[in-house]
């Protein structure tokens, strides 16, 4: 008889498992290709009801990392599961269950919505796609409408005659319309004046805990990220450099660029040490042997020069045992 405690676990709801994504640019009109690394065998897990909060500055990839969540993005090696199946690869019965079961915030809501459809039939067609019947639709539409705070005059207008507040709530209304498990967040505040975003990350947070949804959360705004968060994955250049628990990542970081972002973020001078220059991480080879931090670190070491490190938890006993970090000399 099998002990409970070597019982299998459950698989996570929802997992990110080696994903990698190159990209091809070529060198002048005759030249050779150059293969150009955005997302690098990143690993990351959700749970139901959780949120992980994605951060990074802009250009490491964590909007081509969410758009492979979603499928929007086919993945050049890795895979999404969700389930423990493979969103890519699973039986079409199975995929086929998807959009309702995983949904998009985009960035920007102008873009996101259709112009030229009223809002009504905006979140109709996500209701379609999830298979419900054109008889219950409008009923459904209006209960959404108010879960965001908008009236159902809201129904038969465009997405023109709102503010960017307004039209966000109907995006998360819109992503909301199939019942889902997952939404990824990319940036879904950034577009916001402050009071705005106030409202919309609380509309975030009362529709996950009245539903257990779960959040793939995308900012470069770190308040936001620690109002939100259960944990925090940071990333540069393509990859994951340090994940954990949002508390103890925000309290005591170990890699040398989540330190610099907390410290810009908090306005802190770093006595002390050197300071980031403020160069972006660029196009990164896929070639690439060395830290891709090299050039902006201030705690350089022997190994750094010629040996990508690896996602290792941290030695330090006092720290989570998920506590995470991609370098040579902070562990």
């Amino acid at each position: 008889m099998t002990a409970p405690d070597s019982a299998p676990q459950a698989p996570p709801l929802f997992e990110l498992k080696n994903l990698s994504r190159f990209f091809y640019r070529q060198a002048g009109f005759l030249g050779s290709s150059k293969k150009i690394c955005a997302v690098n065998q990143v690993n990351l897990q959700l749970a139901r009801g959780e949120t992980l909060g994605l951060v990074g500055e802009s250009g490491s990839g964590k909007s081509t990392l969410a758009r492979m969540a979603v499928r929007l993005l086919k993945p050049s090696a890795g895979d999404v599961l969700l389930d423990g199946k493979s969103v890519f690869s699973a039986d079409r019965r199975f995929r086929a269950t998807l959009p309702g079961r995983i949904q998009m915030v985009f960035q920007d809501p102008y873009s996101s919505l259709n112009p030229r459809l009223r809002v009504g039939s905006s979140i109709g067609e996500a209701l379609a796609c999830a298979g419900m019947p054109k008889s219950g639709r409008r009923e459904k539409i209006v209960r959404l409408l108010e879960q965001v705070g908008l009236d159902e005059d809201c129904v038969n207008r465009f997405p023109h005659e709102f503010s960017g507040g307004q039209r966000q709530r109907m995006s998360l209304a819109r992503a909301l319309a199939p019942d889902p498990d997952i939404i990824v967040c990319d940036e879904p505040v950034s577009s916001l004046d402050a009071s705005v975003q106030a409202q919309v990350l609380n509309l975030l947070k009362d529709n996950q805990d009245r539903l257990n949804l779960s959040y793939l959360f995308i900012s470069h705004d770190l308040a936001v990220v620690n109002h939100m968060s259960d944990k925090i994955a940071v990333m540069y250049a393509g990859s994951i450099v340090e994940a954990g628990p949002a508390a103890e990542i925000f309290r005591n970081p170990r890699h040398p660029y989540a330190r610099e972002l907390l410290s810009a973020s908090c306005g802190e001078a770093g006595a002390g040490r050197k300071q980031d220059p403020g160069r972006p991480p660029g196009e990164v080879s896929a070639i690439s042997r060395s830290c891709a931090f090299l050039r902006r670190c201030p705690d350089i070491g022997p190994l750094c020069a010629n040996n990508f490190p690896e996602l290792k938890p941290v030695a330090d006993k006092n720290f989570d045992p998920g506590h995470l970090v991609r370098c040579w000399n902070t562990r």
